[in-house]
C-alpha cells in the first residue's frame, strides 16, 4: 500500500515527516514535519539528536527559511500545503511494519506494553494484518513521556477495533484520561479557541480512542483505505467563519479523516458536512448534537456536484456540542 495516514517519511536531510490523509498529487506526499535534527535536542536517533515540532505553522515558518522545496501549492485546493517529492525520500516507515518488528523484538517496557495492546485488540476481532504502530515508537524517536499510538487501517477493521476499545475499557485493561492528563490534551488541542477547557477535557475523557492502558496515554487512529474515501475532484478556501447546526450523520466521526453530515448556514449558504484531516476531531460530536465550530468555510466540487463544507484543523479552529459550549 502506498504510504497514507499514520506513516512516517524520512528524508535525505534526515527530516522525519507524518503523512496526513488518503489521497496525494502526483510526485510525492503531503506530510507534516514531526521531528527535526537538532544538536540540542532531547531525542536520539542512531547518535543523532532531534527536536519535536508540532505547531503546523511553526513548521511551516521553519521550511520557508530552511527547506523550501517541502512546500508546494495545490491549484486544485487552493492551499499551500507540506509536501514530500518522491526524489527526496530516503526511507518510508510503514506502521504494520513496525508493529510486526515490535511483536517479534519488543525492546524495553513500552514496545511490550504496545505489543500487548495489539494483541488484545486481535483477541476482540481486530485482523492483525490492519493494526500499525504510528508516531515516536515507529521511528526511533520515544522518549520515557511517549504515547502508544496505533492505527488500524480499514472501515470495516476500524468499526471492530471500535468496539474492542469499549469492550476492553469494559473490563478495565483500557481506562479514560484521568483529569490532569484530560487538561493538558484541551489544552494542546483546543488552547486557542476560546473555550472553557474544563469541560472540554471531560469530553476528552469520554473518547474511546484515546485512554490509559497500564499508566501510558495511547492513542488509536482509525484510517479508511484510500478507496473507502471518495476524494473530491476540487475544492475552494472562502473564508474563516464560525457556524452553529445539528448534526444529521455520524457514521464517519470516528475516523481520520473524520467527516459529519450536517445541517448549518454560513454568509447565507448552506454547510452540508465538517470534515478534518486531524484525529482531535473524531469523536467530537454525535448525531443529533447541535454544535458550534470553526473553520474554514470551502467550495467544494463532487461527482454530486458543488456544495460547501466547513474545514477544521488550524489553529484556533474548534467544534463543540452546544450543551457544552452554552453551560460555560
Amino acid at each position: 500500500m502506498k504510504p497514507i495516514e499514520g506513516y512516517y517519511i524520512e528524508t535525505d536531510e534526515g527530516l522525519l515527516f507524518t503523512v496526513k490523509g488518503l489521497h496525494h498529487p502526483d510526485g510525492g506526499f503531503i506530510a507534516y514535519l514531526r521531528y527535526i535534527p537538532d544538536e540540542h535536542g532531547e531525542r536520539i536517533r542512531f547518535g543523532r539528536r532531534y527536536r519535536r515540532v508540532y505547531d503546523l505553522e511553526e513548521t511551516t515558518r521553519y521550511l520557508e527559511e530552511n527547506h523550501p522545496q517541502y512546500l508546494r501549492w495545490m491549484e486544485e485546493k487552493g492551499i499551500r500545503v507540506q509536501f514530500v517529492p518522491h526524489s527526496h525520500i530516503r526511507r518510508i516507515h510503514d506502521p504494520r511494519e513496525g508493529l510486526r518488528e515490535i511483536l517479534r523484538h519488543p525492546e524495553g517496557e513500552i514496545e511490550t506494553l504496545a505489543a500487548r495492546f495489539a494483541e488484545a485488540l486481535s483477541a476482540e476481532g481486530v485482523p492483525l494484518k490492519d493494526v500499525g504502530l504510528t508516531g515516536s515508537l515507529l521511528i526511533g524517536l520515544r522518549a520515557e513521556e511517549s504515547d502508544i499510538d496505533l492505527v488500524v487501517y480499514g472501515r470495516r477493521s476500524g468499526l471492530k477495533a471500535y468496539g474492542a476499545l469499549r469492550r476492553l475499557r469494559g473490563r478495565g485493561l483500557l481506562s479514560s484520561l484521568p483529569l490532569d492528563e484530560a487538561l493538558r490534551v484541551a489544552e494542546m488541542r483546543w488552547g486557542g479557541a476560546g473555550l472553557d477547557l474544563r469541560r472540554l477535557a471531560e469530553l476528552e475523557r469520554v473518547k474511546l480512542l484515546h485512554g490509559i492502558i497500564d499508566g501510558v496515554p495511547y492513542f488509536v487512529r482509525l484510517v479508511p483505505h484510500p478507496w473507502e474515501f471518495e476524494p473530491p475532484m476540487g475544492s475552494k478556501p472562502l473564508r474563516v467563519v464560525r457556524v452553529r447546526g445539528v448534526v444529521v450523520t455520524d457514521d464517519e466521526g470516528i475516523y481520520t479523516p473524520c467527516r459529519y453530515v450536517v445541517e448549518a448556514e454560513a454568509d447565507g449558504l448552506r454547510v452540508e458536512e465538517l470534515m478534518s484531516y486531524r484525529g482531535r476531531f473524531a469523536e467530537q460530536v454525535w448525531e443529533g448534537d447541535e454544535f458550534e465550530a470553526r473553520g474554514v468555510l470551502e467550495e467544494v466540487h463532487s461527482s454530486r456536484g458543488v456544495y460547501y463544507r466547513l474545514m477544521l484543523g488550524r489553529r484556533g479552529d474548534y467544534l463543540i456540542p452546544l450543551n457544552i459550549l452554552e453551560a460555560t
